[in-house]
């Protein structure tokens, strides 16, 4: 540190011996070997520190150069994350999807991610455009147009070849950079993982020298759930299902489960099993295995009371049919079972049955 002053101290030496040296007297002109020998060693000490200030100064410049590189790749890998987390599926299926506003949606630019609005509007391109900055969009050949895990990959072209400005890439990307090295020229490597290079037939090799970051599926699956993902998505508002909704277990509900249409007891239905609100009684119906609907319960299938007649009617009640049929009858499926005999004479005997499901 601090070469200027250094160098500046020692001509100053230099200097001071010279004019102390060449005084007009007899004494100098007996040392002037000695003198010169002197002035040899100071001048190359001289040359040697400041060829080893002009080497510093150019190791630091280059370092500054790469953090430079790594910030700003850095929010264009921030960006293309995006990108792939709103289109990554779809590109992953089908080669032919078509983004609007990118040319070529395998391929877009930084200036289009910007335009796009997945970088700031004074985000500057400058970098991109010196280092020849490319992104890249490819699924695995051997995966299924119904389930590709999506890959992307920000990349500088044959920006470095020393050790020192490969480490000093992974130091500024904290090892989320990769690299391509002159010892391994096919392997696109950083800390955690490496690629083959190329990653894909469809994407050019990466030259040496080459620093970049890789998106992995992996990363994406932070942002967004994938087909079979595994884990909880735990969603923190409201969820609109324009479909049918499947459960393979249980179904929890904490607060309450709410039907807004309601069925007519006795008529068809599609899949057993299914819940319904009773149209005429707050109870709720169940569709049977004869894809009827029917009520819960061991008197699921309602009551009525007939006269002696058989009429459907109580002198008191009025007409009493089984709420479920609205006749004096229970519902297919169901067996009637005398539950209650009323009346004084034969002639005003009332009989009222209830209809339990057919074992």
């Amino acid at each position: 540190m601090h070469f200027s002053a250094y160098l500046g101290h020692q001509w100053r030496h230099v200097l001071s011996v010279l004019t102390q040296r060449l005084a007009p007297t007899q004494a100098v002109h007996r040392q002037r070997g000695a003198l010169l020998i002197e002035l040899a060693v100071v001048i190359s000490l001289l040359v040697l520190m400041a060829g080893y200030a002009v080497s510093a100064l150019n190791q630091r410049h280059a370092e500054l150069r790469i953090q430079a590189l790594a910030l700003w790749m850095g929010n264009v890998h921030t960006a293309f994350k995006a990108y792939l987390n709103d289109h990554g599926t779809a590109l992953g299926s089908d080669p032919h999807y078509r983004v609007a506003g990118v040319s070529q949606a395998q391929q877009p630019s930084v200036l289009e991610l910007k335009n796009l609005g997945y970088l700031r509007s004074d985000f500057s391109l400058a970098v991109g455009h010196k280092y020849q900055v490319q992104l890249r969009v490819w699924a695995p050949s051997e995966c299924s147009p119904s389930a590709c895990a999506v890959y992307g990959i920000v990349w500088a072209p044959a920006v470095v070849t020393s050790h020192h400005d490969f480490a000093y890439w992974r130091l500024n990307t904290n090892a989320a950079g990769f690299i391509v090295t002159l010892q391994q020229p096919m392997t696109i490597s950083s800390v955690l993982s490496a690629l083959t290079n190329p990653p894909h037939p469809d994407v050019q090799p990466l030259p040496v020298g080459s620093l970049g970051f890789v998106i992995s599926p992996d990363m994406l699956g932070l942002d967004y759930l994938q087909v079979r993902d595994r884990r909880n998505p735990d969603f923190q508002h409201h969820v609109s299902i324009a479909g049918e909704l499947r459960v393979a277990e249980v179904t929890h509900a904490l607060k309450g489960l709410s039907l807004a249409n309601a069925v007519l007891s006795g008529s068809a239905c599609t899949t057993p099993g299914l819940l319904g609100r009773n149209i005429h009684a707050n109870t709720l119906l169940i569709c049977t295995s004869h894809h009827v609907w029917q009520a819960m319960g061991a008197m699921s299938g309602g009551t009525f009371t007939t006269s002696a007649s058989g009429q459907c009617y109580h002198p008191v009640l009025g007409h009493t049919p089984n709420p479920y049929t609205q006749r004096c009858t229970c519902p297919s499926g169901f067996d009637s079972v005398r539950i209650g005999v009323g009346g004084s004479t034969p002639e005003d005997t009332y009989l009222t049955y209830a209809c339990t499901p057919v074992n």
